[in-house]
């Protein structure tokens, strides 16, 4: 839904914005109306043959583009192989409190 989106606010269509993602144009109308409901606000206005994002929508961008992004590195952190669980950033591991310790 973020991606759509943010390709519709680079690309001013739906049909441009489907392209780039290798969606249908109507799955990416449908992905913005998805994140419409889920914010409560109308985010995208269609204008002759294009579209344009509301005061709402172009405020939602630099938002979803700081999404997209921190998702992107989690899935970096992914890629770097297992984490230990609980493990903290520097390779070290909180202690383990034992339940009467709690």
């Amino acid at each position: 839904m973020l991606r759509a989106l943010v390709m519709v606010e680079r690309s001013g269509s739906i049909t441009d914005a489907a392209r780039v993602l290798r969606f249908s144009a109507p799955a990416v109308s449908a992905h913005l109306q998805a994140l419409e409901r889920e914010c409560g606000v109308r985010l995208v206005r269609r204008e002759g043959a294009g579209v344009r994002l509301t005061e709402e929508g172009r405020r939602a961008v630099p938002i979803a583009r700081l999404i997209l992004a921190a998702a992107e590195e989690l899935g970096g952190v992914a890629d770097r192989g297992p984490v230990a669980r609980g493990a903290l950033p520097g390779g070290s591991a909180p202690r383990q409190h034992l339940p009467h310790e709690v």
